[in-house]
Order: structure tokens, then C-alpha cells, then sequence
């Protein structure tokens, strides 16, 4: 299955924006993209919709990660899927240029963060995203799947259309 994100200029600028801000406490920021859906020929397309970044004082102290958060910004972004039909990718950025890779930490993060939007929105693919500088990777959990899929194509559309594909990731 191949899984297409396409996130409009502005929204990107938004989320880098964001994510590249010090925080007081963490080492990262993190927050939650919101995602419209649909099936293509070939798989799924998600067209970003808005960015919600998590508050700077839903993140916990924690040497271990880059970045812990409290539950009440889960919560949050489930209020959020549930209110109105929405896929979530968690999203936060590694520092560089090139293909960024999920760490262990992410993966196991995904892992337990994820099933629980399939709570609120059990019909909707719902995933985790890492940006770098110029690249992008993510992963997304689909319904009825017991395999996860890599975003194979990454669009942003703009004032200049850029298009990237990602490798896969375990």
C-alpha cells in the first residue's frame, strides 16, 4: 500500500516553524498534524490540514527523551480527531539535513501512542511523521492492516511544488 502526505506551504512553514523553537524543559517540540483522508488507486492520500502543537506546559521533565508528554495533550489531540473526522501524525524534526530515521525512542513512542486514536476514529489511518530539513519520513498505522506502511510520497504544495520519496522503514 502506498500512502501519499500532502502538506500545503503555509502549514509546513507553520509546523517548521514550530518544532525548531527551544523549549524550557524539553529537548524537542512535538505536536499533532490533522489530516483529511482518502483512498486512491493505489492507496491513501492525506492532505494536511491544520497543526496543533503541543502547549509548553504539557511536557514533562525527561532526561531519557527528547521530548515527554503529558496525558492531557494526548488527550487533546484525541478531542480532536474525535470531534471531526481527522487522521493524526504525531510529528517532531531531527535537527539536519538528508532523510531522517526514527529512533527507537520514536518507534516504541509510536507504538503506544498511536492505537489510541483508533479509540476515537477506528475507521482513519493515523501515524507518526519525523521532518529534517529538507526531507521527511513517516510511518502509518492503517485500519484492518496488520502491517504498518511507510509514506512513500511526500508533497508540499506551494508557490513551488516540491515532491520527495522516502525508503522504507521498519
Amino acid at each position: 500500500m502506498k500512502i501519499h502526505l500532502k502538506l500545503p506551504q503555509q502549514l509546513y512553514d507553520e509546523i517548521t516553524k514550530h518544532l525548531r523553537k527551544p523549549h524550557p524543559v524539553a529537548l524537542e517540540r512535538v505536536g499533532f498534524v490533522a489530516c483529511a483522508g482518502g483512498e486512491a488507486p493505489d492507496g491513501t492520500v492525506l492532505l494536511a490540514r491544520s497543526f496543533h502543537p503541543v502547549r509548553d506546559e504539557d511536557y514533562e521533565a525527561d532526561e531519557l527523551v527528547g521530548a515527554r508528554i503529558s496525558s492531557r495533550a494526548i488527550q487533546s489531540a484525541l478531542a480532536l480527531s474525535y470531534g471531526a473526522p481527522q487522521s493524526m501524525l504525531f510529528v517532531h524534526e531531527h535537527g539536519h539535513r538528508g532523510s531522517p530515521r526514527p529512533s527507537r525512542v520514536d518507534l516504541i513512542c509510536w507504538r503506544e501512542l498511536l492505537p489510541n486514536f483508533w479509540h476515537v476514529r477506528p475507521e482513519l489511518p493515523h501515524g507518526g511523521l519525523i521532518l529534517s530539513h529538507d526531507n521527511a519520513m513517516g510511518l502509518i498505522w492503517v485500519p484492518h492492516q496488520t502491517s504498518v506502511f511507510p509514506i512513500s510520497k511526500f508533497t508540499i504544495v506551494g508557490r513551488h511544488l516540491r515532491r520527495w520519496s522516502e525508503g522504507k522503514y521498519a
